[in-house]
């Protein structure tokens, strides 16, 4: 079923129902038949499809939090020692003469492209 579905439902205009032979109402199997393709319609179309969108969603929602978590922590992180923002409002160096002098990591390059 599912082989027949993505073979003939991909290629087909209106999907799997263009290949499937059409029964007239007085037909004894015509209920079950409409049954039967409703409820394929419903179980593969909207449950299997949904729940592929929703990883793939999910997936980018993951990927975007861990991208702000690592911008919040490059704004807020001292990059050579790690001491937080919060660690410099009572002190006489504020956090951006920390960064900037103290700890400038492109001081930090120089020395280690001198070392080198």
């Amino acid at each position: 079923c599912i082989i027949t579905t993505l073979n003939h439902g991909l290629r087909n205009g209106g999907g799997i129902g263009d290949l499937l032979r059409t029964h007239s109402k007085d037909n004894s199997l015509f209920t079950g038949r409409v049954l039967f393709d409703m409820l394929f319609f419903f179980i593969i179309i909207i449950i299997i499809l949904n729940l592929i969108f929703g990883v793939i969603i999910d997936t980018f929602a993951d990927l975007r939090s861990e991208k702000q978590q690592k911008e919040h922590t490059l704004q807020n992180n001292c990059f050579i020692c790690g001491l937080s923002r919060s660690m410099f409002d009572n002190r006489d160096v504020s956090y951006e003469t920390h960064i900037e002098v103290e700890h400038s990591m492109w001081y930090y390059l120089y020395f280690y492209v001198l070392v080198k």
